[in-house]
């Protein structure tokens, strides 16, 4: 259920937004979630707004995020948190060249795989609370997971795969 407004605010889509609300809704945004994205700089997060076009929150003239808006955006940005996410964003925020043209020396792979929801609602907690990305905790705990299977140091050659 869509939260309420407050009886004094209204609410702006983002097309409608002038520059200056934008701005004031990125640095309340930057306020709210930047302690847990050190890595991100103006350009990603005008990108991730861009992306997102969330629906402003109008106060006493002072535009910020709804709390719908700041949970979608905190969402967002954990997809783009990695040095991975970052490159891309980067990469789609300036045009440049692929991260693989630029001597990367492994692949990020995504692949998807199906958990059990115990096992993600697990995963969502301590990705909260210790502030980690999902993913850098998922390849944290399968590195340590198959570190235990002297088979997962052999290589696989083409003809067996």
């Amino acid at each position: 259920m869509a939260r309420l407004a407050a009886p004094d605010s209204h609410l702006l889509p983002y097309v409608q937004a002038s520059p200056a609300q934008l701005s004031q809704a990125i640095i309340s945004a930057r306020e709210a979630l930047g302690p847990y994205y050190p890595a991100l700089n103006w350009s990603h997060w005008h990108q991730a707004f861009k992306a997102l076009e969330p629906v402003l929150k109008l106060e006493a003239g002072q535009a910020s995020m709804t709390p719908d808006g700041l949970n979608e955006l905190a969402r967002y940005l954990e997809t783009v948190a990695s040095p991975a996410g970052i490159d891309s964003l980067t990469s789609s925020i300036n045009n440049a060249e692929s991260p693989l043209s630029k001597g990367q020396s492994h692949l990020k792979v995504k692949n998807t795989y199906s958990i059990q929801a115990e096992v993600v609602e697990s995963l969502n907690r301590v990705s909260f609370w210790r502030r980690k990305t999902k993913s850098a905790l998922v390849n944290l705990a399968l590195t340590q997971f198959l570190s235990q299977y002297p088979e997962s140091q052999i290589p696989i050659s083409p003809s067996q795969a």
